[in-house]
């Protein structure tokens, strides 16, 4: 590959993985939430945080390595540059 595909590959890689950790923060906030009012609706039972809280740890995983890899990318493109 040419150095500045590499630069786009890893620059593409590196912000796809920070919206991937944006998401899933997102959504391990609002969760909870949204089953509190859902249970309000309902009024049935009795609410439990613990039964809307999700676990995103693969999720998580394969972002940060997507993050890694595009940095390293971007800097092996750099190298190559000069």
């Amino acid at each position: 590959m040419k150095k500045s595909n590499l630069y786009v590959l890893g620059s593409v890689e590196a912000i796809i993985g920070s919206i991937i950790i944006c998401i899933t923060s997102i959504i391990k906030e609002a969760i909870p939430k949204l089953g509190y009012i859902a249970y309000q609706n309902a009024a049935a039972g009795s609410y439990d945080p613990m039964k809307y809280e999700m676990s995103f740890g693969t999720t998580n995983f394969i972002a940060i390595s997507l993050v890694a890899l595009g940095i390293l990318q971007i800097i092996f493109a750099r190298r190559k540059s000069n």
